[in-house]
């Protein structure tokens, strides 16, 4: 009982009949309409790749392989000397493919592969009680693993695995036990502003919204829209020029005002109040 408190609200938000595996599937129908909701289609080269990821061979940047192996990973990432490649690794882009594969394959070894590195993950997770971040992890690269209306992460990618063997009960409540920490755990460490902000707050509400039966998943949708309230508002210069005068990141953050002047249409308690001639500009 007391692992199960971790995970369910006390609101009993599982109806008669429900359960976890039929609310995220269910949600993740409703946020179809975001990019990080969609599993990219399984074309041969994604096939090809996640053929390689299966094996344990991770893509830096999309392009350099490196070999990491399934099991007792190294997540601080010295496997290449490169500042952004421990962010790189503990972003888990390498999931995507995955999904992708297994998705038209069924072939098991995707989704197996798929839990060998969350669980390889979890095993050194220090976000229970932890005062700071492990070796190799920022409040950035978590925002990104837990997913949001612009990265899949762990939670865009999961509803393509609920299928699976190897998402069984056992293993479901440990990822979400370990989502539940990780959003709490970014949620008492947010960035002042810029768009890690933005991206930690993202990352709050859409892990509320796709895992409502969390029992932290209304603080985090309440804390995560009132800072997108006060965050995109600051975040574009009257004109429509982003703050950070950086095209890279103008085009991330207006993507995720975008999302949410379209979110309070399918979630009203979502509406971060985006402004539309601003968006617009």
């Amino acid at each position: 009982m007391e692992r199960r408190s971790l995970l369910f609200s006390a609101a009993g938000l599982l109806a008669p009949g429900e359960d976890r595996r039929t609310i995220i599937g269910g949600r993740a129908r409703i946020l179809a309409v975001f990019p990080s909701q969609q599993i990219a289609e399984a074309t041969p080269q994604v096939l090809e790749r996640a053929a390689k990821i299966a094996r344990g061979t991770v893509f830096f940047y999309d392009r350099t392989p490196v070999e990491v192996g399934l099991k007792d990973i190294d997540w601080t990432g010295p496997h290449i000397h490169h500042q952004e490649w421990p962010a790189q690794l503990n972003r888990f882009f390498h999931l995507g493919p995955l999904a992708s594969a297994y998705k038209v394959t069924r072939d098991e070894l995707f989704a197996k592969a798929a839990r060998s590195y969350i669980e390889d993950w979890i095993r050194g997770d220090p976000y229970a009680h932890a005062t700071t971040l492990r070796a190799g992890d920022n409040t950035l690269n978590m925002s990104i693993r837990l997913g949001s209306s612009v990265h899949a992460g762990w939670a865009g990618v999961l509803p393509a695995f609920l299928g699976s063997p190897a998402f069984d009960d056992a293993f479901l409540d440990q990822v979400l036990a370990s989502i539940a920490r990780q959003a709490d755990s970014l949620s008492r460490h947010l960035t002042a502003a810029g768009n890690w902000r933005i991206s930690q707050l993202d990352a709050l509400v859409f892990t509320a919204l796709r895992f409502p039966f969390l029992a932290n998943a209304e603080r985090l949708r309440k804390e995560g829209i009132a800072g997108m309230c006060a965050g995109l508002a600051t975040q574009f210069l009257p004109d429509g020029v982003h703050n950070e005068r950086t095209p890279g990141y103008a085009g991330w953050m207006t993507r995720v005002a975008a999302n949410y002047f379209l979110l309070p249409r399918l979630f009203p308690e979502a509406d971060a109040r985006v402004d539309r001639a601003r968006l617009l500009a």
